[in-house]
């Protein structure tokens, strides 16, 4: 468990410490992420990506919900207005408003569509930067629990693996193709539509297969997603980069 204490600075703006310094994990991490990751997820992805702790796959950026809403009473039992008071900021000093968290590398998805996304939405408040304050007690760099910082020319790497992979998979073709049709249609690929559609295909198998569904086949199901399984293999590709293995003749 991370135990936080907070503070604030001059210009009243809060902050969390992390209190406890034992690391949980030390090794390698991918985040997956996509369009419809939001608020905690974003800052949680954002936070890895700042401290180079992680390579963030999927999205090409996430939904964009940066901002803190409280619900204010109207007198005389009138309603309520939902009033924003604050925004997230990561440690690099960038607020995840608006604009998300970007993917170190980007997978086809169908959710990849300019409607989804808080910088859709009417009066959607733009991003914002601040000062950044990163943690330099964060950087183990030595003792068991020292963790590698992700380098720029991993992430080249990583990404040019993956990109290959993605040009022979079956199901990113599918998506990919799904894609052009709709621009080809001359209108934006809603995520509705993408649903109705795939649904409409195989309705009845999907009815037949709830009756029957539990949590482990639901789990397996999730785990033959091409993004997961591309995430998967990036982290093979991560813990490769980051100890090359040594062959022994």
């Amino acid at each position: 468990m991370v135990k936080q204490s907070a503070r604030s600075d001059n210009r009243g703006e809060q902050f969390y410490a992390d209190m406890d310094s034992t690391v949980e994990w030390s090794g390698p991490l991918v985040v997956l992420t996509s369009r419809i990751s939001a608020s905690a997820s974003e800052i949680v992805a954002g936070t890895l990506q700042d401290y180079k702790r992680a390579i963030i796959a999927g999205g090409d950026h996430t939904f964009g919900k940066g901002s803190i809403q409280t619900v204010v009473e109207i007198p005389q039992k009138r309603g309520a207005l939902k009033v924003t008071v604050g925004m997230f900021f990561i440690p690099g000093g960038s607020s995840t408003q608006h604009k998300g968290v970007e993917g170190d590398i980007v997978l086809p998805s169908s959710y990849s569509s300019e409607e989804i996304g808080e910088k859709s939405l009417d009066y959607s408040l733009p991003p914002k930067t601040i000062e950044p304050f990163l943690s330099e007690e964060a950087y183990v760099k030595e003792g068991p629990e020292t963790w590698s910082m992700i380098k720029p020319e991993w992430k080249k790497a990583l990404r040019d693996k993956s990109i290959a992979r993605v040009e022979k998979n079956d199901e990113f073709k599918k998506i990919i193709t799904e894609a052009k049709k709709a621009q080809e249609r001359g209108k934006l690929i809603k995520v509705s539509d993408v649903l109705k559609e795939k649904g409409d295909k195989d309705k009845k198998a999907k009815a037949k297969a709830a009756k029957k569904a539990n949590k482990e086949d639901k789990n397996k199901d999730y785990l033959k997603r091409a993004d997961v399984q591309e995430a998967a293999n990036i982290l093979l590709d991560l813990i490769e980069v980051e100890k090359p293995l040594v062959v022994v003749k």
